[in-house]
């Protein structure tokens, strides 16, 4: 699940910023350097596309449950309502990219982060909000995502798999 590992990489990249810093567009690294997932392998390109068509319809549902821990589990994140809706916008624009990536087989070289995400990284460095606070967001979106894909995969009969 190469999507995956970029939502967890996606930090890394972003994890440079500082206070009044603009980030640069994306890059995820190579997929060889953070899978050794075999992307040819049709059974996992399968599995990986089912699981995101049974979570597309749901995208709404899962951004909000995202959204809502990372609100709840990161006081600091709390503090300005028009950053939240960037935040909330963020979140939904993320999962939305993962599962698209997922169910399309989308090389990782051609995902960029989402425009919603990348204002939001600026706006808290801006508010000088420390970088530790958006990684654990990330850290905490990505565990939820993977989650979620998981239990989608455990469900899924293993004809799918």
């Amino acid at each position: 699940m190469e999507a995956i590992a970029a939502l967890v990489l996606l930090p890394t990249a972003i994890g440079t910023l500082r206070p009044g810093a603009v980030p640069g567009p994306f890059r995820p690294p190579s997929p060889r350097n953070i899978s050794s997932m075999d992307r040819s392998s049709p059974s996992v390109a399968q599995s990986a596309s089912a699981v995101a068509g049974v979570l597309i319809p749901r995208t709404g549902e899962l951004s909000a449950e995202i959204y809502g821990l990372i609100v709840r589990e990161i006081p600091r994140l709390r503090s300005d309502k028009r950053v939240l809706t960037l935040l909330e916008a963020s979140v939904t624009e993320n999962v939305a990219t993962l599962l698209h990536v997922l169910q399309h087989d989308i090389d990782l070289e051609n995902v960029r982060a989402p425009a919603a995400a990348e204002e939001y990284a600026r706006r808290l460095a801006q508010r000088g909000v420390p970088i530790a606070a958006l990684l654990r967001a990330y850290r905490i979106g990505s565990a939820r995502f993977q989650d979620r894909c998981l239990e989608e995969l455990g469900e899924a009969p293993t004809t799918q798999r």
